[in-house]
């Protein structure tokens, strides 16, 4: 098993596409036949939401590189050392806990269908629909069937704690630090295209 993954998300891909095609074919329209006042603020309200749909569907990935676990989240950046990863849980999204697994961090990148999850009587969530026992999850009824397929979640959880585990064998991580980096080359082109959707509009 390699040390390095790159999980891009596992929905809304297509659809962001389409968005941002979507985005550019109106906003070429929109040119061929001028810019008047209500096109200017039609053209400034979708470029943002061609970033603001790159940010939230195109952009978020989890990547395991350098000996950290990569949050990439529409406007920020979480890396977890790898010693640090006590366990990774993959519900709506990828829940990764820390030290004494009080503390998370959430990558929305990968996450499971709601359809996959189930509501035991207890109240716990377990993982149905033929992906869970990759993972050590069994079917809601007791059965621990072989998986009809492999699934990303599946993967996510198995191999990131396989590799923290081994991480600590080699470093207990007590130097370690997770660090949260936030993205201003996308954060502050969003603010400004708000501000000025908000200035074209009132002044229209």
């Amino acid at each position: 098993m390699g040390r390095e993954f790159d999980f891009p998300p596992t929905s809304g891909v297509w659809s962001g596409w389409f968005g941002l095609v979507f985005v550019a074919g109106t906003i070429t329209v929109i040119a061929w036949h001028g810019f008047t006042p209500l096109g200017v603020r039609f053209t400034v309200g979708l470029v943002l939401a061609g970033v603001l749909i790159y940010a939230f569907m195109l952009r978020p990935r989890i990547q395991v590189r350098g000996g950290a676990v990569r949050l990439v989240n529409p406007f920020h950046v979480v890396e977890i050392p790898l010693p640090l990863v006590r366990r990774v849980l993959v519900r709506s999204a990828t829940y990764v806990f820390v030290g004494d697994r009080r503390k998370k961090y959430v990558g929305v990148a990968v996450g499971r269908d709601p359809r996959d999850l189930t509501r035991s009587r207890n109240g716990t969530w377990t993982v149905g629909r033929g992906s869970e026992s990759f993972a050590g999850y069994r079917r809601p009824d007791g059965s621990s069937r072989p998986p009809v397929a492999l699934q990303v979640p599946d993967m996510l959880e198995e191999w990131v704690e396989r590799l923290a585990r081994d991480a600590r064998a080699h470093d207990d991580g007590h130097d370690l630090r997770v660090e949260r980096t936030l993205i201003w080359p996308l954060i502050l082109p969003t603010l400004a295209l708000a501000a000025l959707l908000a200035v074209v509009v009132m002044a229209g």
